[in-house]
């Protein structure tokens, strides 16, 4: 039950940052638009982390006639002239498969920061294709196929 107190408008501002997707539920429809409110003209998240220790910052701006993403890793200004092409790279230093749309990379982040809150039941009644459906956002199934034969 929710109290409306914007937790998960911040989980999905972190995921908005990562991905340029917003809502990776399927009852979302996952419109950017949908990240700027009645009252602005533009939105912006700014998130700062570290991937495998190297400081990092993602900077996403949304607006009528904007869109900008810059990423900067360890010191380096990695952004590129374009939003995509700042996002594959960004891809690659998160580990998500090289050339995953930001939907697909949405939808495996997501169950990373959501795993276990609802989805739980689902899993452990799903087919044996919705499960390797569901597996393969997590990781490729010849990984999972490698592991199950060491």
């Amino acid at each position: 039950r929710s109290n409306g107190t914007g937790k998960t408008s911040l989980a999905f501002a972190v995921l908005w940052a990562l991905t340029g997707s917003v809502d990776a539920r399927p009852m979302g429809d996952g419109k950017v638009t949908d990240v700027i409110n009645d009252f602005s003209k533009f939105a912006t998240v700014t998130l700062n982390g570290a991937i495998n220790k190297k400081p990092f910052q993602i900077r996403r701006t949304k607006g009528v006639r904007k869109n900008e993403l810059t990423f900067v890793l360890d010191g380096q200004d990695l952004t590129r002239q374009t939003a995509g092409d700042t996002q594959g790279l960004l891809n690659e230093a998160l580990g998500l498969p090289p050339g995953a749309s930001s939907a697909r990379s949405s939808q495996f982040l997501s169950r990373v920061m959501f795993h276990g809150q609802h989805a739980l039941d689902e899993l452990l009644g799903a087919t044996d294709g919705a499960l390797k459906e569901e597996l393969s956002l997590v990781a490729p199934l010849g990984r999972w196929r490698d592991a199950a034969a060491a």
